[in-house]
């Protein structure tokens, strides 16, 4: 199956005649729902069919209510109010009856005011080249992330039970393209594992309740470069089972672009926290993540050559060398 570029999914929302009818293509999900960032790109996408072209999007309020599954779905569009220089609309995203999530943009013109602020500098990080590269393998990483290219700079990786903090590094959309706008970058601003998964020492799913976007025009172009963005985001708290987290977007001249709040739902086990990690033996097997394998290397001092066996391709083979806290992987055939 060939992959579903987001170009081509962002002109049918935008058509009103095909956006009665939208899928969420497998290349696109995020286990058993779509990728919450599409979504919101999808709804900001719908509701500028009614927005003055002058008027920016300054804001999004996206709540999450139920997951949109590979079945077709439609956007309404409901126009709240359009005043002297603020436009509101309200995006819903239905499917089978039910409303599966509710987006709200607000969207200005641009005003003379008095007080300017600059925006917050991205932070100091490994640049890309020398940031670690998180390779997609079909089948065991989130089948969205195939259309995004990553480079990990700042905290620990998920599922090594440290860290939780905070995480950064480096993304751009794997797809040809020399013209971002702000839908684009809704999908890149949410591409990212909340940090709190570095805690756990097992895979667990995580969702996202409600998640609200501000962005930062400047003076950027209508079509922002398809290069490495810098991301960065901090946890604020994390108790009685929910994470309330803030992330940030510089393009790739290192002006914020975009900025974020997110309130999400780690679901695992008490078993799978900090404090309880061990160093699992070096039998990889189909189930395995890319993040359990890194798990191993990341906590042993030393490099290894590991036989993984599958039963829908033949024995393949790869190296991970983790020396002083430097990791490179080398991949020979791996695919799934």
């Amino acid at each position: 199956m060939s992959d579903t570029t987001f170009a081509s999914l962002l002109d049918r929302a935008g058509n009103s005649s095909e956006s009665s009818s939208l899928i969420v293509p497998k290349d696109w999900m995020q286990g058993r729902a779509g990728y919450g960032g599409l979504i919101g790109a999808l709804a900001l996408k719908a509701m500028r069919a009614r927005v003055p072209e002058e008027r920016k999007v300054r804001s999004l309020q996206v709540a999450f209510v139920g997951p949109v599954g590979p079945a077709p779905f439609s956007i309404q569009t409901d126009l709240l109010r359009s005043g002297r220089s603020v436009t509101t609309i309200e995006a819903k995203v239905i499917q089978e009856g039910d409303i599966c999530s509710t987006v709200v943009g607000s969207f200005g013109g641009d005003r003379t005011s008095a007080v300017q602020l600059g925006p917050a500098d991205r932070p100091q990080m490994p640049e890309p080249e020398a940031a670690l590269e998180l390779p997609y393998i079909e089948g065991l990483t989130p089948a969205f992330t195939r259309h995004f290219a990553y480079r990990w700079a700042l905290g620990d990786l998920p599922y090594t039970g440290k860290g939780g903090r905070e995480i950064g590094g480096w993304i751009q959309f794997r797809e040809d393209t020399d013209c971002l706008t702000e839908e684009w970058l809704v999908a890149l601003a949410d591409a990212w594992p909340i940090p709190v998964l570095a805690m756990l020492t097992e895979p667990a799913a995580a969702s996202t309740l409600t998640w609200e976007l501000g962005f930062v025009h400047l003076n950027r172009d209508t079509c922002s470069m398809n290069e490495w963005w810098a991301y960065h985001s901090r946890v604020d708290s994390s108790e009685r089972g929910y994470v309330h987290e803030q992330s940030t977007v510089w393009d790739p001249d290192g002006r914020l672009a975009v900025y974020s709040r997110q309130t999400s739902h780690p679901r695992s086990s008490p078993e799978s926290g900090p404090g309880r990690s061990h160093v699992p033996n070096l039998r990889v097997g189909p189930r395995s993540s890319i993040l359990e394998i890194l798990h191993i290397f990341l906590r042993s001092n030393f490099s290894s050559r590991l036989d993984l066996e599958h039963v829908r391709a033949p024995k393949t083979t790869f190296t991970i060398e983790n020396r002083d806290g430097n990791l490179k992987i080398n991949l020979y055939e791996y695919r799934y």
